[in-house]
């Protein structure tokens, strides 16, 4: 009898598991995305096939991975300018995943995003294209209160609309406390119609992690136009490169009022556009904020490290830093000049092409093997992958 019972709860363990486990495909089972989400149970995978599909998901709680049987080149889900294309808003989970779409033509209004909305949720998103969306603030994706992961995607093109005001982030905003990870993503070409991040914005943020992010010609009308910090964000920007965006202030990276602030390790900030800190302006309380281990590279003629007059008297604290300007002076604003101290220098560093953007240094640069290692948040392998 014993035996007998055993046998039968083993068989409806495996018909359990097999049922969590169920594969949804669209269109072969479904006419749409979401009508195979609405189908889902948790577990659950819906494997879309390629096409275009024009419709607006959302994902309704459910732990269930949305995949691309091909990838995001050639499956594309389209907003239809009628709402965020894809929504993060019932509490999910990192269980909840969306991989290998092309996800464009969405609208957000103010703050809500309009590739994809997260809203006190934590969902995974990877390998995904997000691309030609608008809106206000968070035009490629919004977070609002949550811990997601954002990672391998591309979010370029996205454009801001609909309002003259927000809290920014063309390609990625996060508004409220959390720990989002935005991590090996390449950021370009966003501007959000609000006033901070072109690329990213980080407001009241919590603690972020941004690692490994390519983020590139971005551009906002006043502040940070790789990314902007403001009210309270104790980010983690690490092993970033920062090429090529614009802003009034910070061109590359813009941070105020933060206590404690953001920690700066192994990031490279080049060739952005500013006179007031090409490459980095800070404002505010920011003798905890740590900056070491960067390569901070002014465009010619403009100083490529600020301070407002907020940090005259508690400024960043920089160790083991290259900050040089061509034609300027490294330092502007209430920034005091620190070369010469705590490990920084001021040297043209060997890039192999600049002009192409290619950013690694030549053997014998003056940055190579120049840094702490006992830097925060020092990240154990580059970008190239190697130590």
């Amino acid at each position: 009898m014993r035996q007998l019972l055993s046998s039968i709860l083993a068989v409806a363990l495996i018909t359990t598991a097999a049922e969590a486990q169920t594969v949804r495909k669209v269109p072969g089972d479904f006419p749409t995305i979401q009508a195979a989400i609405n189908a889902a149970q948790a577990g659950d995978t819906v494997r879309v096939a390629p096409g275009i599909y024009v419709e607006n998901i959302n994902f309704s709680g459910k732990a269930i991975q949305v995949v691309s049987a091909a990838g995001a080149d050639v499956t594309t889900i389209d907003g239809g300018l009628a709402d965020a294309v894809v929504r993060f808003i019932t509490q999910e989970g990192p269980g909840s995943i969306l991989e290998g779409f092309t996800i464009r033509n969405g609208r957000g209004l103010l703050n809500d995003g309009g590739g994809i909305r997260i809203a006190s949720s934590s969902p995974t998103v990877r390998r995904n294209r997000i691309v030609n969306n608008s809106g206000c603030s968070g035009v490629g994706i919004a977070i609002n209160f949550g811990s997601p992961v954002i990672q391998g995607n591309i979010i370029r093109d996205n454009i801001g609309s609909g309002c003259s005001g927000g809290v920014g982030g063309g390609g990625v905003l996060v508004l409220g406390g959390g720990s989002a990870q935005i991590l090996d993503n390449i950021i370009s070409n966003n501007m959000p119609a609000g006033l901070y991040g072109g690329g990213i914005s980080l407001w009241a943020a919590g603690t972020p992690v941004v690692r490994g992010n390519i983020i590139t010609g971005n551009r906002v009308q006043y502040e940070g136009g790789g990314i902007g910090m403001v009210n309270h964000s104790a980010a983690q920007i690490v092993q970033n490169v920062i090429v090529g965006n614009s802003a009034q202030q910070g061109g590359g990276i813009y941070w105020s009022g933060s206590n404690p602030g953001p920690t700066l390790t192994n990031n490279t900030i080049v060739d952005n556009d500013s006179n007031q800190g090409s490459a980095i302006y800070s404002d505010g309380f920011s003798g905890s904020t740590p900056v070491t281990n960067n390569i901070i590279i002014g465009k010619t003629g403009q100083a490529a490290f600020s301070c407002g007059s907020g940090s005259g008297t508690n400024p960043p604290t920089l160790t083991f830093n290259n900050v040089f300007s061509d034609q300027a002076a490294a330092f502007g604003g209430a920034c005091p000049n620190v070369i010469g101290s705590n490990g920084n220098i001021s040297v043209l560093p060997n890039f192999m092409d600049r002009v192409a953007g290619n950013l690694r240094l030549l053997n014998g640069s003056a940055g190579i093997d120049a840094g702490d290692n006992t830097a925060s948040a020092l990240p154990g392998i580059a970008l190239d992958s190697v130590p």
